[in-house]
């Protein structure tokens, strides 16, 4: 029969078991078994020795070998199969030959370390947020450096580098899927007698007037550029 309440028999927080000299489990409530990872209901039998890992079975034993009475106050480092330990306040003491371990966790420690794990989840979750926004700007700014790239710095429709990029592109969507490639050339005749009357602020705007047009007369699939001074192509 266990020496200690029924009600300590399924909490988790409190570990409470006996054990003889040799380290044998006597008996054992829920909070010890999970320390030690064995779901076992009746672990009578068990060598639990090895699990007491600070101080370790064999100095508790040496210490139980005079009277009855208190042998161990503070802190007991218990282990698991795994390899995992964990600290506990705790009391042992020996009565009539046996050893009876009373341990607890430390509830501040344990809220310390619970407010631990929040504020470093928080700092994780803004650094992820950080990250994130900077992944969005610097996407955002390779995509204007690629269309600044990509575009003609007078008239804002493409430039020769978008026509070779997307050409080659569209002949390879033609020839995998069939049907045809269409293209405009614009030239405009006589531009050189547009500068000369007006000058090249002149002639620049005409150039940016013919641009905004072709923009708007042809669909937004459509490819406008300019290949250098007064010609443009549109690929269709």
């Amino acid at each position: 029969m266990a020496w200690f309440n029924p009600e300590l028999e399924p909490l988790l927080a409190v570990a409470a078991a006996t054990l003889d000299e040799n380290g044998i489990l006597i008996e054992a409530n829920t909070g010890f078994r999970r320390l030690i990872q064995t779901e076992e209901q009746q672990p009578i039998g068990l060598s639990a020795a090895r699990f007491f890992r600070q101080p370790d079975f064999p100095a508790l034993a040496g210490m139980a070998s005079g009277a009855d009475g208190e042998i161990h106050r503070g802190l007991l480092t218990i282990g698991d199969y795994m390899g995992q330990t964990r600290t506990l306040h705790a009391r042992v003491w020996r009565s009539n030959g046996q050893l009876r371990v009373l341990a607890e966790y430390d509830i501040e420690e344990l809220e310390r370390l619970y407010a631990t794990v929040l504020e470093l989840n928080r700092d994780y979750a803004d650094a992820q947020l950080e990250l994130a926004q900077a992944n969005l700007k610097l996407q955002q700014r390779e995509a204007q450096i690629t269309a600044i790239a990509l575009t003609d710095p007078l008239t804002g429709v493409g430039n020769r580098r978008l026509l070779e990029e997307s050409l080659a592109k569209e002949i390879s969507r033609v020839g995998r899927a069939g049907g045809k490639l269409c293209a405009v050339m614009a030239d405009l005749d006589h531009f050189k007698r547009v500068n000369d009357v007006y000058g090249h602020d002149g002639g620049d705007k005409v150039l940016v007037a013919f641009g905004t047009l072709l923009r708007k007369q042809t669909r937004p699939t459509d490819i406008v550029v300019r290949l250098g001074g007064e010609e443009f192509v549109v690929l269709m």
